[in-house]
C-alpha cells in the first residue's frame, strides 16, 4: 500500500511538470520535481527526505520515503531508465542515486523547507523551485 501512494504521487509531479513546461525526461527538472515531491509527501505525513547529489561535474535532486528511492527526472542520466522511478534501493550504483558521500560524491539531504531552500541557494535559477512561481 505505501508504494502505491508513492508511485500515485510520483505519477501526478510527472504529469504537473509536464503541463508546466517539461520536457518528457523532465531535464533540468529534478529540483523542483523534487521538492513538488516533497511537500506532497510532507502533507501526508509520511516524512521524506530530500537529497541533493553532486559528483563535480553535474547535480541532481530526489526523494527518499518510506524505504524508497522516487525520483520522476532520472531519465535524463541514463534513457533506458522508467520516466517514473520507485525503487528500494541502487543496485546499479548510480551516482545521482547515492546517499551516502564518498570519493567524488557529495551528498547533502534535509528534512525541511527552510534545509532545502539553503541546500539550493547556489542552484541555477532556472532550476530553483524556491526562484519559479507555479
Amino acid at each position: 500500500m505505501n508504494k502505491s501512494i508513492l508511485i500515485r504521487e510520483a505519477k501526478s509531479v510527472y504529469d504537473w511538470a509536464r503541463r508546466n513546461g517539461g520536457d518528457e525526461d523532465l531535464s533540468c527538472w529534478c529540483a523542483i520535481c523534487s521538492f513538488e515531491l516533497f511537500k506532497r509527501f510532507r502533507r501526508q505525513k509520511l516524512r521524506p527526505t530530500f537529497y541533493q547529489v553532486s559528483d563535480g561535474y553535474e547535480g541532481h535532486c530526489f526523494v527518499f520515503c518510506l524505504g524508497y528511492i522516487v525520483d520522476v527526472t532520472a531519465r535524463q542520466f541514463i534513457y533506458e531508465l522508467k520516466n517514473i522511478e520507485v525503487r528500494k534501493d541502487n543496485p546499479d550504483r548510480y551516482w545521482f542515486w547515492e546517499t551516502e558521500s564518498f570519493d567524488d560524491i557529495e551528498v547533502r539531504k534535509a528534512h525541511l523547507i527552510y534545509q532545502i531552500k539553503r541546500l539550493l541557494r547556489d542552484w541555477p535559477i532556472e532550476q530553483n523551485p524556491f526562484e519559479r512561481n507555479f
